[in-house]
């Protein structure tokens, strides 16, 4: 059985000498209806292939096998990944990888595309209670990826959660909001309060949802051109659109360039009052126009 309490839990690592490690992020959602809406939000065939990160006990991933294709739970934890193994090795759908799912913390572990690679055929979908210290670069990294997740539905931070879907103007708006509406439709299935975690986080916590589509993203002319915009604005958000363009450290771009660059943008606004079709009409411009990369 699965510690679903505190007190069961804290019996049960201790029984492995074993205790959660802060460094890592372990915080293990013990209350199973969390779970189940989690899961019934992937809306999983037997044709998916479901990358579960930070899987720790299994919490997760027994509501998981009964589902999809492949299971892939990837955990940094060698502790755990032995109890994992034992745990779920008479599932043939369920492949555990020890992995420290971002590479130089910058990057999705190629060995993880590599062994999604072999799976391409498949649709492939992230679902995961993911580790608070990295669940923003996660998911940036999984939509940057030439072939990114069909769907992603992942606990967070309630703070990142806010950030997944705000709107342009407000304090919450920024790379993440942009890079995640972009790439899918955002939205939140619940919120979690500390209690039903062990151990219990200081904050509120939500289940989100992006679902891929390509509504604005085939509209981008090169995504490392947008990519650089939405840094450059946001690393002086408080700056005006003419000054973020013109002293960002992306783009060198010349004055003589920015009448045609801004098109009928306000110079004088503030970069993050720009929607999402005004950004990537801002990047396109600069594409353009070839504006070298710095």
């Amino acid at each position: 059985m699965f510690p679903t309490s505190e007190k069961k839990l804290e019996k049960y690592l201790a029984h492995f000498n074993l205790a959660p490690q802060k460094k890592w992020g372990q915080n293990f959602l013990i209350e199973n209806s969390f779970h189940v809406q989690l899961v019934k939000a992937g809306e999983l065939s037997s044709d998916d292939v479901v990358v579960e990160i930070g899987p720790g006990l299994g919490h997760l991933t027994q509501f998981l096998t009964p589902h999809p294709r492949l299971v892939i739970a990837a955990e940094i934890d060698p502790d755990f990944v032995r109890i994992l193994e034992d745990r779920f090795s008479a599932f043939s759908n369920v492949k555990i990888v020890e992995m420290d799912i971002l590479a130089r913390k910058t990057q999705i572990n190629p060995e993880l595309l590599a062994l999604l690679e072999k799976e391409k055929d498949y649709t492939y979908k992230v679902l995961a209670n993911l580790p608070y210290n990295v669940s923003a670069p996660l998911i940036i990294n999984f939509l940057k990826l030439p072939t990114p997740p069909e769907r992603i539905v992942v606990t967070v931070q309630k703070e990142v959660a806010d950030r997944l879907k705000a709107k342009e103007g407000t304090s919450a708006y920024g790379p993440l909001s942009i890079m995640a509406q972009v790439w899918g439709k955002v939205s939140v299935i619940a919120n979690i309060p500390p209690k039903a975690f062990y151990p219990r986080p200081k904050v509120v916590s939500s289940i989100v949802k992006i679902v891929s589509h390509n509504e604005y993203r085939t509209k981008i002319l090169n995504l490392d051109v947008f990519h650089a915009l939405v840094q450059a604005i946001f690393g002086m958000r408080r700056k005006t659109l003419q000054k973020a363009l013109r002293t960002n450290p992306y783009f060198d771009l010349k004055r003589e360039d920015l009448p045609y660059v801004l098109g009928n943008l306000d110079a004088s606004c503030r970069g993050e009052t720009l929607n999402l079709t005004e950004f990537i009409s801002l990047s396109n411009r600069l594409s353009e126009k070839d504006i070298a990369l710095k």
